[in-house]
């Protein structure tokens, strides 16, 4: 049976990625120090602009990763008593409705 134009389309171009992938890597075991000479010549131009991208970069992820942990610890990281304080619940009175309160407000902060 023959193959249905898709099928034949997708095999060509997989033959032709192939045979392009071997081209490039003959071109650049032949012309390997010629790139890199090339390489080495782009790098010492754009030196400045290389070592200013990267201390840009490293500045911006120190800012986020500074605000994340500013913002809000981890609920693994918070204890007990900071959870159960009377700040974050209403002071318990002899009724069972508060207490029935400060229980799934203790159990939705654990959770």
């Amino acid at each position: 049976m023959p193959k249905s134009t898709t099928a034949a389309a997708t095999s060509n171009d997989q033959h032709s990625r192939q045979a392009s992938v071997m081209a490039m890597r003959r071109y650049y075991a032949k012309n390997r120090d010629k790139e890199l000479q090339r390489f080495k010549a782009y790098y010492q131009k754009n030196k400045e602009k290389i070592r200013a991208y990267k201390k840009r970069v490293r500045e911006q992820n120190k800012q986020r990763t500074g605000l994340a942990s500013d913002v809000a610890t981890p609920t693994t990281a918070m204890s007990i008593d900071f959870l159960c304080s009377k700040q974050q619940i209403v002071p318990p009175t002899t009724t069972v409705s508060s207490e029935k309160y400060t229980k799934l407000a203790v159990a939705f902060l654990l959770n």
